[in-house]
């Protein structure tokens, strides 16, 4: 049965002046970061940062609790966050464009006050960004810098007057493409212990290094498939003293055609450092979560099924200590759509929003008993249409109807999405 949402607009409050702009010139998707359950809002005019908070229980779905002061630069185009729950700072990372440094923001959450920034020796790297690994007041961040783009982690806490770093690692691999060497923030523990992986492409090694206050542990993965690239794409903490990796195989062979990415998924233990088991499957894992209430880890990610079939959703249920995989659902998307985001949430559910505003959320316990719907065609069968959408752009927007495309992206939550239109200051939050 589908759930029943409910659902109100919000709206990114901006100065007078900049409301009169928007008249005047076109209004483009809000930037955004998440750190649940914290949204950070911000708009290309670098007008107004607001931090807006996903309320639990019935009501509202968010709530504004402050604005950012100083907001982030116009310049920006992309920001993460991370919440610091011990100091209840909120810190805000973006990359400085024209100088080509990645910076650390922090702000207070009761008053919106900055503290003082950190400049990073290099840029943050969009493609696995290591900036939410927290623990305590402590922060890793992967950046990379100069012409040879090699990979650093720094690892920096908070202080009364603001961020400073502590620590800093980088590569100390020789390979014959540096640019592709891969240093990667993994795990950050209790212990102030840091894991990372580091390798060359090509290479049938990945290096997982455990660094500790006193002493450093290390051990070298292989892959399950003929592979000689090897990358790690998702991480999910099990438990104070192990995590499940995820890493992809390609092969240079065929160019590392993503059409071949294949995925071994290890839980790796800290004390000592090892790998307890290993679970392959037949696609590139793209996000990992931990439902202990199930006992299992559900992968998610996209499998290519051959020329008849094509791009395939992939989910698979995998037993936590055994490392068994006991399930895996393909599904393709509805007809005319796009995925805005596939997550699976603390709560145990699994949603998948689509660029129409369409939405399909289901118990993982039942898809783990009955199997995702699905036609004939191997579509999802997606039922629940958005209560809310904003007014049409155009005429093409207009004659579009249902099939109009008009998400950005958006954030899931437990029993919660935030939907962000590809245009204007509004957004839509759902609650199930």
């Amino acid at each position: 049965m589908a759930p029943s949402f409910s659902s109100m607009t919000y709206r990114h409050e901006l100065t007078q002046q900049t409301e009169t702009r928007l008249t005047k010139g076109t209004f483009g998707s809000l930037i955004t970061g998440y750190a649940c359950p914290y949204i950070v809002t911000c708009d290309s005019f670098g007008q107004a940062s607001n931090v807006w908070v996903i309320q639990p229980g019935e009501g509202e779905s968010l709530r504004l609790l402050t604005s950012l002061q100083p907001p982030i630069p116009a310049s920006v185009t992309r920001i993460w966050a991370v919440y610091l729950s011990s100091s209840n700072v909120l810190v805000v990372g973006f990359n400085d464009p024209k100088r080509e440094i990645g910076i650390m923001r922090p702000y207070k959450l009761d008053t919106g006050e900055a503290l003082r920034s950190l400049e990073l020796p290099g840029v943050f790297m969009a493609v696995h960004p290591s900036f939410r690994l927290v623990s305590g007041d402590t922060i890793a961040a992967d950046v990379a810098s100069g012409d040879r783009r090699v990979p650093r982690v720094v690892v920096s806490t908070i202080v009364d007057e603001g961020l400073v770093e502590v620590n800093r690692f980088k590569t100390d691999l020789s390979t014959e493409a540096p640019s592709l060497e891969n240093l990667t923030a993994l795990h950050l523990n209790g212990e102030g212990a840091l894991l990372t992986s580091s390798t060359s492409i090509p290479s049938k090694i990945l290096d997982l290094t455990l660094h500790g206050p006193s002493s450093t542990a290390r051990i070298s993965l292989s892959p399950s498939f003929e592979s000689d690239s090897l990358e790690p794409t998702a991480v999910v903490t099990l438990s104070s003293t192990s995590i499940a990796l995820a890493i992809v195989e390609g092969e240079s062979e065929y160019d590392y055609d993503s059409r071949l990415n294949k995925s071994t998924i290890h839980r790796i233990s800290h004390t000592p450092l090892s790998s307890e088991w290993a679970a392959p499957v037949t696609y590139k894992v793209d996000e990992l979560t931990h439902h202990p209430s199930l006992g299992m880890l559900v992968a998610l990610g996209r499998h290519h099924g051959g020329e008849d079939v094509g791009w395939r959703n992939a989910l698979t249920f995998i037993d936590e200590q055994s490392g068994k995989v006991i399930k895996t659902e393909y599904f393709r998307n509805p007809t005319q759509s796009t995925v805005a985001a596939i997550r699976c949430t603390s709560t145990d559910d699994f949603v998948a929003v689509y660029t129409t505003g369409r939405i399909y959320t289901s118990p993982l316990k039942s898809i783990l008993d009955e199997g995702l719907p699905a036609g004939s065609d191997g579509r999802l069968l997606v039922e629940q249409t958005p209560p809310m959408r904003p007014e049409p752009y155009n005429a093409s927007a207009r004659k579009a109807g249902d099939q109009w495309q008009w998400v950005d992206h958006a954030f899931v939550g437990p029993k919660t999405v935030v939907l962000f239109a590809t245009r204007g200051p509004d957004f839509f939050a759902l609650r199930w």
